[in-house]
């Protein structure tokens, strides 16, 4: 099968997996459907220059949902590599990578992407550099799909709690 046309369904039945909320419902089989998924990226990922920008992309999200540090690196590379060959869409899990990338080394992140639960059955923004710490603005922010520092956490409620 040609890789870019696995790659839509590899990362449409990862999505549809999410959206459906499997990891509520059946999470041992959302954990090995993920486990199957990342195993192939992992075999795409050493043939990533015959894929499109777009697929690059989809790649990336895959190991998005990785398990750990090496995986949000590949995916930081990965939609950096689909940004610079004009995919413009790939700029947001490009900051979302580089944060998650930088939370797995006991670091805060950058651009204010990654969330997670407070205990108390709501979410929180995970630990994050000041501005100037990061050298990343509001208007850095915006170029890269990311919503404004103020605006996060509201943005990511109304998202995930709809």
């Amino acid at each position: 099968m040609n890789l870019n046309k696995e790659l839509i369904e590899l990362y449409e039945e990862d999505q549809k997996d999410r959206f459906e909320k499997l990891y509520e419902t059946d999470p041992k089989l959302f954990s090995e459907r993920d486990t199957r998924r990342l195993s192939r990226a992992k075999e795409i990922y050493l043939k990533k220059d015959e894929l499109t920008p777009e697929r690059l992309c989809d790649l990336a999200m895959l190991f998005q949902h990785g398990l750990d540090s090496e995986d949000y690196k590949k995916a930081f590379e990965l939609t950096n590599k689909a940004t610079q060959l004009g995919y413009e869409d790939a700029k947001w899990l490009s900051a979302a990578s580089e944060d998650r990338h930088l939370l797995s080394i006991g670091k805060k992140q950058k651009w204010g992407t990654q969330f997670k639960g407070n205990g108390e059955g709501g979410w929180e923004q995970s630990p994050m550099y000041s501005d100037d710490q990061s050298r990343v603005t509001d208007e850095m922010r915006k170029e890269m799909g990311v919503p404004i520092r103020s605006e996060q956490l509201k943005v990511f409620l109304e998202k995930y709690n709809s």
